[in-house]
């Protein structure tokens, strides 16, 4: 895959991309150059001039996989309502994916 960017683009955007085109959110995206060397989360804010990328680099991307401990919530109370909190959520989601017409 051949991504044309700007050296001033930070490495975060350029993961982001990335990862869009592979369908991963950033988080399970790790990328090496070809050196052997990973790019590290705490270079996330560096642009990629200051990594010392160069024109026609490569880099392979990996999946990496997080274990994630998520303890399960109540949605709804004794009452058979939303519990405040999962209201508080599904709001977010709506005012954050909502447009115009819903």
């Amino acid at each position: 895959m051949l991504i044309s960017i700007y050296s001033n683009t930070t490495f975060w955007e350029f993961k982001s991309q990335v990862s869009e085109k592979l369908g991963l959110t950033p988080k399970y995206l790790k990328l090496q150059r070809a050196n052997g060397k990973a790019i590290k989360d705490v270079d996330n804010g560096k642009t990629l001039a200051e990594l010392g990328f160069s024109t026609n680099e490569q880099l392979t991307a990996f999946k990496i996989n997080i274990v994630e401990e998520v303890p399960n919530a109540p949605l709804t109370g004794p009452d058979g309502r939303l519990t405040e909190k999962a209201s508080k959520i599904f709001n977010e989601w709506f005012d954050l994916y909502s447009d115009e017409n819903g």
